[in-house]
């Protein structure tokens, strides 16, 4: 286990946060294999290897678990239905932003809620101990319209 992670968790656990029980979950990339690209929404992949059995073992072990996408929120039901079927586990879809989730279903949301930690196959880590600001984002230019023609492999 991820040393950062363990100490994250102990010390939301000794402090008594509400986000000490809750993992916030990316779908597409994470869980779902968008392997053949964006479809309009539409939710058609495989689940990644390991992320079923990894959302049981969670589940079960009395973790709240929210499923977070950036899909419009009409598609919420859609993903709903794909992680039932695929996790035998309930979902919950809900229109309201939570701060916090605590919960036996899995919450569909494109909402963030509190946790301990956030699981995205696009995220960067910030830390101050590793440059905070001047590592963050090295390497990316500051106006989107440069990124192409810096060439690199596609």
């Amino acid at each position: 286990m991820s040393t950062w992670l363990l100490e994250r968790a102990r010390t939301l656990a000794l402090a008594g946060s509400p986000s000490r029980r809750t993992l916030v979950i990316d779908f597409d990339g994470v869980v779902h294999d968008q392997n053949d690209g964006w479809r309009g929404g539409e939710v058609y992949g495989p689940p990644i290897p390991g992320a079923v059995q990894e959302l049981q073992r969670r589940s079960a072990g009395g973790w709240s678990l929210a499923i977070v996408t950036a899909r419009h929120h009409d598609l919420h039901d859609d993903v709903a239905r794909w992680v039932e079927k695929h996790t035998a586990l309930p979902t919950v879809v809900c229109a309201q932003r939570h701060a916090y989730w605590h919960g036996p279903e899995i919450l569909v949301t494109n909402v963030k809620p509190g946790a301990v930690a956030y699981v995205d196959d696009n995220a960067v880590r910030f830390t101050l101990a590793a440059g905070g600001w001047t590592t963050a984002l090295a390497g990316l230019p500051y106006s989107p319209d440069e990124v192409l023609a810096l060439g690199g492999p596609a």
